[in-house]
């Protein structure tokens, strides 16, 4: 937590007051329900995760606590905050696109 009460995202570093608790490995699918199988995501990448952009593949421990596994969809796992790719917005797009044309 920050100075002025926000935390980060875990995926983007975008600082908020309140963040979405996500289950790394879904609960329905017998992920358990305990601290290191949580974490912290911005509405933006909570909503990544959910489309399939954005998939979390685990945590693992190193000196400065558990740290997020992830990556894009067809790419490398990455931790930290790396530069989206350009697939990303215009993928991100589609997906708006295709939802706002099926609640027509």
């Amino acid at each position: 937590m920050n100075n002025d009460g926000k935390q980060n995202c875990e995926i983007c570093d975008y600082a908020m007051k309140v963040l979405d608790k996500h289950h790394i490995h879904s609960l329905s699918k017998g992920g358990p329900n305990i601290p290191a199988n949580k974490c912290r995501l911005c509405p933006n990448c909570h909503r990544l995760v959910h489309t399939g952009i954005i998939i979390l593949e685990g945590r693992f421990a190193s000196t400065r606590g558990y740290i997020l596994v992830w990556r894009y969809k067809g790419q490398q796992s990455v931790t930290g905050v790396p530069d989206p790719p350009v697939f990303l917005y215009s993928e991100l797009k589609q997906i708006s696109e295709t939802k706002d044309a099926n609640s027509s």
